[in-house]
């Protein structure tokens, strides 16, 4: 039977590890697993922490207090004029960066005028005769045309191009969505024959494969290669390792590359920044005479303080220049919060140029270690009870939390955690729930079937422990048994109606029954008019002499109290118990044949407990007890007469002697037990 359940129970945890490969891995439900994968990656990076970025990334930001500034007062509108960028390029060259990456689009519609796209081509000339690479953002831009997918190059304009600069392809993922991957490159068609055309690195990548100033171009291009794959593992994209938000040490404002800018109208270099700016509007249009371009070049040179302390923050750096103006929408989504797409860029080429690669761990080696956990929950699923079960499955969860967090934090591993604890918890749910229905079913049915021959109580017990239900099996125990006896019934009986009888005795044992159950016992039996009661038999108690004392001194009073009054209304005649109790060892068992079981408390402490609610008519006391049973209840050795409030019920003893009982050869020492100022009621 119990084989039988393991593998039922095994077949629903291959069942739910089937359920969740088929959500992995069919194509309706690819969106909904590529969120979760991407929440899983934002939640590993939440709790490995920050990193500190790079020392040598700089990013140049064009954020809103530059735009200000240079609209306000400097006279410049954003966009800013190529010639403006041209200056920076110039200055970034003179300050020592080892190499600038341009994210920005500088294409012919959004060109000024020749003259523009003149300046900024002259100064990435400039760069190149100060060694300082200088990448140029481009796109492939995604159209469809009558229902056919069209790209088009995105590309500098023509004069800027005459400068032949490095090109990379700038972000084309939708703005705002989660940036965790980074393409390495692009391929676009240039018409001809079929995979004729252009590729593109991004331009984090072609960053990366500018960095390397091995005086050998071969060597470069082999580090380049051994670099993307150590990354990328041969893919076409890899996981952005991202550090923190980049700080005070790695941002400048653009405005920084500017010092002459007045903040001001007021400012004293007000006058010589507008002056450069009339020049400027004026090579702009095409009309700037020979000593005028001599002229701007005076007002824009910087004098060596400047220059140093430009020097100071951006030699040997890598320098990436972008939008970080809220306005423009240039942002994106990352572990650590909303990132402008620069310093996206900057992120992935820091993630190259660390070589550090996160491997993810997907396809068919998801589905091999699903399969392994689904196994993992249905074993401890099969522990019992079934709350240590839960526990283990607690436990559990929180190892394969522990250690995929730690794959990640030590070796760079990433795990689904949304797919490892569901590939646990599914199956290890399925089987538990499966597990615990099926044996609260059996419990009932147990429970059902036995109570037709015992009380509900001990049909508990048996589905507790099953050993009990077993014919010739049972436990042996310490315990108190009670025996209680009408007096006089007979006689009583034989004046009376069957149906007062039943109505008198119904009454009484009511009422007696339910006193026993409320002190801890368990009734055996009915024996016509008398009943036997055990405590700490069938379910163990930690003070069952107690418990019976005072469960008898209890019946006495509520006889007085509640059975008499009602049995006066009834019409009925009023009677007096007996009640006999002894303590000691005994056996639990289920006794009888497969046709007819009764599940009883037997042994030496049975029968003597019967013999001492016998010995009730010869000393004229409804309660008495062995010495075995009050020295249990007190916890100590009782004297000749005394009182005491055993588990918090008043009583008191008297030692009434000893008595010789069938089956014994030495006598039993008895007491009766009263309540104090109750004595009469104690009286037979």
């Amino acid at each position: 039977m119990l084989r039988r359940t393991a593998i039922k129970s095994l077949l629903m945890a291959f069942g739910a590890w089937l359920l969740l490969a088929l959500i992995y891995v069919l194509p309706w439900t690819q969106t909904q697993v590529r969120d979760l994968n991407n929440l899983s990656l934002v939640w590993h990076f939440k709790l490995r922490g920050e990193r500190e970025p790079s020392p040598e990334i700089r990013v140049l930001g064009i954020d809103q207090g530059s735009i200000t500034v240079l609209r306000e007062t400097g006279g410049d509108a954003y966009p800013f004029p190529r010639d403006l960028h041209a200056l920076v390029l110039r200055r970034l060259a003179d300050a020592g960066a080892k190499l600038v990456v341009v994210d920005i689009l500088f294409t012919a519609e959004g060109s000024w005028s020749d003259s523009e796209d003149g300046a900024l081509r002259d100064a990435l000339l400039y760069c190149q005769e100060r060694g300082v690479p200088v990448i140029l953002a481009c796109a492939i831009d995604y159209g469809r045309v009558q229902g056919q997918q069209l790209e088009s190059l995105i590309l500098p304009a023509e004069v800027v191009l005459e400068a032949q600069p490095l090109l990379g392809l700038s972000n084309t993922e939708e703005k705002l969505s989660y940036r965790l991957f980074e393409p390495l490159q692009d391929h676009i068609e240039t018409g001809g024959a079929a995979g004729e055309g252009q590729s593109y690195y991004s331009l984090a990548a072609e960053a990366f494969h500018r960095s390397f100033s091995d005086p050998s171009p071969l060597t470069n291009e082999r580090l380049f290669k051994e670099g993307l794959r150590r990354v990328s593992a041969g893919r076409d994209s890899f996981i952005v390792d991202y550090s923190r938000p980049f700080g005070p040490g790695n941002l400048l404002n653009f405005n920084q590359l500017l010092p002459e800018l007045p903040l001001s109208e007021d400012d004293e270099r007000y006058g010589a920044w507008l002056e450069a700016k009339e020049l400027r509007d004026l090579r702009a249009d095409g009309e700037l005479s020979f000593a005028q371009q001599r002229r701007l070049e005076e007002l824009q040179r910087l004098s060596p303080e400047q220059l140093k302390a430009l020097n100071e923050k951006l030699a040997n750096t890598v320098v990436f220049v972008g939008s970080r103006n809220a306005a423009d929408g240039d942002t994106f989504n990352t572990p650590f919060g909303r990132m402008y797409g620069v310093d996206t860029i900057a992120q992935a080429y820091d993630t190259l140029a660390r070589g550090v690669r996160i491997r993810s761990i997907s396809g068919y080696w998801l589905l091999l270690l699903l399969a392994g956990l689904a196994l993992l929950g249905w074993a401890i699923a099969q522990s019992r009870p079934l709350r240590r079960a839960a526990l283990f499955g607690l436990a559990a969860v929180g190892a394969v939390l522990a250690g995929n967090i730690a794959l990640f934090d030590i070796w760079n591993v990433e795990l689904s955690l949304p797919f490892t604890v569901l590939g646990f918890a599914v199956p290890f749910a399925c089987c538990a729930v499966y597990g615990g229905v099926g044996e609260e079913y059996a419990r009932r049915r147990l429970r059902e079937t036995f109570s037709r021959y015992v009380s509900q109580e001990l049909a508990d017990q048996v589905v507790a422990n099953p050993s009990l239900g077993l014919i010739g099996g049972g436990v042996k125990r310490e315990a108190a048994v009670l025996f209680n006896d009408i007096r006089s019934y007979s006689t009583l009986s034989e004046h009376m109606e069957p149906g007062q009888v039943v109505e008198l005795l119904n009454t009484y044992f009511g009422e007696a029954a339910e006193t026993v159950r409320r002190h801890g016992g368990s009734v055996d039996k009915y024996l016509g008019d008398g009943m036997m009661a055990s405590f700490g038999a069938l379910v163990p108690r930690a003070r069952p002499a107690a418990d019976a004392l005072s469960a008898g001194l209890e019946i006495v009073q509520v006889l007085h109290e509640r059975v008499s009054p009602r049995l006066r209304e009834l019409g009925l005649p009023q009677f007096k118990v007996g009640i006999g109790l002894h303590y000691g060892f005994g056996v639990a068992a289920n006794i009888g044949s497969a046709s007819r079981l009764d599940f009883t408390f037997i042994g030496d402490t049975t029968n003597l407990a019967s013999r001492v609610e016998t010995a009730t008519k010869d000393y004229g006391w409804a309660l008495l007890c062995t010495r075995e049973l009050l020295e249990a209840a007190l916890e100590r050795e009782p004297s000749q007469g005394g009182s005491a409030e055993p588990g918090g019920q008043a009583l008191a003893w008297e030692r009434v002697g000893e008595q010789l009982v069938k089956g014994r050869e030495t006598p039993v020492e008895l007491y009766r037990v009263y309540v104090p100022g109750r004595e009469e009621e104690f009286r037979l």
